[in-house]
């Protein structure tokens, strides 16, 4: 009997939609595993505008360049990992 699992990838980032120059706001990512089959390796990247600077990030993000990466490892069938990043406007767009 050959069994088949259903992959479920759900990625939802929440924060506000706008903010004063030089102030730090902060997005948080929460990346659930909706299918039946473990994730394995799940990496997840998030892109920054070029009037945006980084300031921090949880989870074990580091800025390369100018995207913010993590590596989540594997995520359970059910399971989620949420991830915080912090950044600030350095010129008003």
């Amino acid at each position: 009997t050959l069994k088949v699992g259903e992959v479920g990838l759900d990625v939802k980032m929440t924060g506000p939609e706008r903010a004063d120059i030089l102030k730090t706001i902060t997005y948080r990512i929460v990346v659930l595993n909706a299918g039946s089959v473990a994730l394995t390796n799940v990496r997840l990247t998030n892109d920054l505008p070029g009037q945006i600077a980084f300031e921090g990030a949880t989870g074990g993000g580091a800025l390369a360049g100018k995207a913010v990466r993590w590596s989540l490892g594997n995520i359970p069938p059910g399971a989620r990992r949420e991830v915080t990043v912090s950044v600030h406007s350095i010129e008003a767009g």
